[in-house]
């Protein structure tokens, strides 16, 4: 049920869609650093959990604000819920991150 507590409610589906990008070359482009870093991936539109996850992911495992997982990435790491929040298997994230992950889909 969409908006449930209004006269408008109904039934349909929605979904929270990010534009989701690499973080890295953000303190270049705000002045906190003189060096442009290479970007690792495009952006792209993800789910915002997905999105969530990148930035979740990041700050349980103490890693650098810079670094955004690539959606390909992030597939490897979470797993999709129906109807739920969606898990995140953080020894993954990991070894992604250390390089650690073999090889990867492609974005």
């Amino acid at each position: 049920m969409l908006f449930p507590k209004l006269a408008s409610r109904h039934e349909g589906w929605a979904a929270g869609l990010h534009r989701h990008h690499d973080h890295a070359d953000d303190a270049f482009r705000h002045g906190r650093s003189g060096t442009r870093a290479p970007i690792r991936f495009a952006a792209a539109v993800i789910c915002e959990q997905c999105n969530s996850a990148d930035g979740t992911a990041k700050r349980k495992l103490g890693l650098p604000a810079e670094f955004s997982f690539s959606p390909a990435e992030i597939r490897q790491f979470v797993r999709a819920t129906p109807h739920g929040f969606h898990e995140i298997d953080y020894d993954a994230a990991l070894a992604i991150f250390k390089g650690d992950a073999g090889p990867m889909a492609s974005d």
